[in-house]
């Protein structure tokens, strides 16, 4: 039987501001839920602010890095991925149509490349959800199945970090 391996990988962005809201990044050092407003905790009738400038550039920065073709002309389109989890009170998640396509890193296609946000974090031993996660940007690539085994995926990942 042949294997064949892609990935879809999340990486938080390193940025002052959440995604689509001025509440700040900083989720590990301080209370849960401290870090939040109604746009990031999905509070009916909030409206996002336009997205974070520094996390569509840096997601530019990472995929050109990548040798993707950067999706120009148009405007960036933000979906609703529609889930129902504890750490996504709004019942959906923010993501972009990509922004960038067909790159390559160590001889695996980059399909896509995505900006997103964070859910927040549950605990499901203690059933708490804390929120200040919640609406960081991420930057999403998903690969082509070009690794044909598990050492194969294991090598992409260690060149990846």
């Amino acid at each position: 039987m042949e294997v064949k391996i892609g990935f879809e990988i999340h990486q938080q962005l390193a940025t002052d501001q959440k995604l689509f809201c001025d509440c700040p990044t900083n989720y590990q050092d301080v209370p849960p839920n401290t870090n939040i407003c109604p746009i990031c905790t999905g509070t009916p009738g909030a409206k996002p602010m336009p997205p974070n400038r520094r996390a569509i550039e840096t997601a530019i920065e990472i995929a050109l890095l990548l040798g993707c073709r950067v999706v120009t002309g148009e405007p960036i389109y933000i979906l609703r991925k529609h889930y129902d989890y504890p750490d996504l009170p709004s019942g959906y998640q923010r993501t972009s149509m990509p922004i960038a396509r067909d790159g390559k890193l160590a001889g695996v296609r980059i399909r896509e490349i995505h900006i997103e946000e964070d859910p927040g974090q549950y605990n499901p031993a203690a059933g708490t959800v804390d929120f200040n996660r919640s609406g960081i940007p991420l930057v999403e690539f998903v690969t082509e199945p070009d690794m044909g085994s598990p050492e194969e995926a294991r090598d992409f990942l260690r060149i990846l970090t």
